[in-house]
């Protein structure tokens, strides 16, 4: 039951934060915000220099990158496979961001992937008729 149920709820949140960064592209000064946030000096760096004055080169690719995450765990397969590893090397990613990024609940969403990519079936996806 809670595995069937985490899937599709997985799902809605990466589309969701798809829907967020659509949002945030059109005001993306926000972002600038996050440096407060970062745990370490180098992104602060990061964050105030380069990523400033280009952050839709950055947003753009995250975002196409979110919804082919939920695309992936919406097909199933070894596409939830490929899926789950692109989000779990997200959440990776995003960690150093702290509380700015939503730590921990990061980690435990690159947990909840781990563990969909653990049971995820391995068959071919099914043609469609």
């Amino acid at each position: 039951m809670a595995y069937s149920l985490s899937l599709p709820l997985y799902c809605a949140l990466r589309l969701g934060l798809l829907v967020q960064h659509h949002h945030r592209a059109r005001y993306s000064e926000v972002y600038a915000d996050y440096a407060y946030f970062a745990v370490f000096p180098f992104l602060v760096d990061f964050i105030d220099g380069w990523f400033s004055s280009n952050t839709l080169a950055v947003i753009i690719p995250v975002a196409i990158g979110q919804g082919l995450i939920a695309l992936g765990m919406m097909l199933g397969g070894r596409w939830q496979r490929f899926a789950a590893i692109g989000a779990m090397t997200f959440f990776v990613a995003v960690m150093p961001l702290g509380i700015g990024s939503a730590f921990p609940a990061t980690l435990l969403m690159g947990i909840g992937a781990f563990f969909l990519m653990k049971n995820a079936t391995t068959q071919r996806t099914p043609a469609a008729p």
